[in-house]
């Protein structure tokens, strides 16, 4: 079994490690760059939205480090935790997805004319990335829910091996 490889633990380690510092990193830059939150003005909300678009690409390439440790070391609640955050993080993407659309298109309104185009192929790269967000994070949900029921089936069965059922068969 892979998990009961000392190397292979230790290399799940790491990916526990490599995965913080994908998600940690950042989401301290973008903090950092958005300053104060004015959730009231819509050019505040369009432009943290596209940065928000890009800023989560190595996260989510984090949450991928974890689902690979968590599935070396067999954590089926590693596994249904980070089931959660992908599903989490899921909605609240598709939510941005359409109030950055919505955002978008109230700001548009007040972009020069000859900055339109570069404006339009901006909004639409965010889009574009919130978008293959949202694909990527259902199939991680997908997986990491099928690969939390199936560490619990091999770790019944494993303990099954482990004790073996006796029986006794009457004397004639």
């Amino acid at each position: 079994m892979i998990s009961e490889s000392v190397p292979a633990r230790q290399v799940a380690w790491a990916l526990y490690a490599i995965g913080a510092l994908l998600w940690l990193a950042p989401l301290a830059d973008l903090a950092a760059g958005i300053g104060s939150l004015n959730f009231s003005v819509v050019q505040w909300r369009f432009g943290t939205t596209g940065l928000l678009s890009s800023a989560l690409i190595l996260p989510i390439t984090g949450i991928v480090f974890w689902f690979a440790a968590a599935v070396i070391l067999e954590q089926r609640r590693a596994l249904q935790g980070l089931f959660g955050v992908a599903v989490a993080m899921l909605v609240l993407i598709a939510g941005a997805l359409v109030l950055f659309t919505l955002d978008a298109l109230q700001v548009r309104i007040q972009v020069r004319q000859d900055a339109k185009r570069s404006y339009d192929l901006a909004s639409m790269k965010a889009v574009l990335t919130l978008g293959s967000e949202l694909l990527v994070l259902a199939v991680l949900a997908v997986t990491t829910f099928r690969a939390a029921k199936g560490t619990a089936v091999r770790r019944t069965a494993r303990r099954s091996d482990a004790a073996p059922l006796v029986v006794r068969t009457p004397e004639s």
